[in-house]
């Protein structure tokens, strides 16, 4: 893949993040998607799309700081508050055939990973 597409679906991604637009992250992602946060490892497009609809409520205020790319892969770093509580992200983006394949999320402080994980419970689509 071309470092120019790399790019092009990473500044799409880090937009949508930071916009809230979950339906066009999901969008973002090919056909067999895998997300794999501290919480659990998604893999069908619905429990992926449903991730990204629980982040766009639960976590509020996402400023991206940075996104870089190199061919197959992009990093995109993010601040956000969960319940008035600060979160810093970095989101480790695998790329294939112009689409996301794979997303590896990683949050901290660490102390904030049980209100993180309370906050997307219960904004989790029903």
């Amino acid at each position: 893949m071309s470092n120019s597409i790399a790019e092009r679906i990473a500044a799409a991604y880090a937009a949508a993040l930071a916009d809230d637009r979950a339906e066009d992250l999901v969008a973002l992602f090919g056909d067999r998607p895998r997300l794999q946060s501290p919480f659990s490892v998604w893999e069908t497009p619905s429990t992926v799309r449903a991730v990204c609809l629980a982040r766009t409520t639960a976590f509020h205020g996402v400023t991206v700081a940075q996104v870089l790319t190199d061919d197959d892969r992009a990093v995109v770093l993010w601040r956000a508050t969960v319940r008035g509580e600060l979160v810093e992200g970095c989101e480790v983006l695998t790329l294939s055939a112009g689409s996301v394949e794979r997303v590896n999320v990683y949050l901290r402080p660490a102390p904030v990973l049980p209100t993180v994980y309370a906050a997307m419970s219960a904004a989790w689509p029903r």
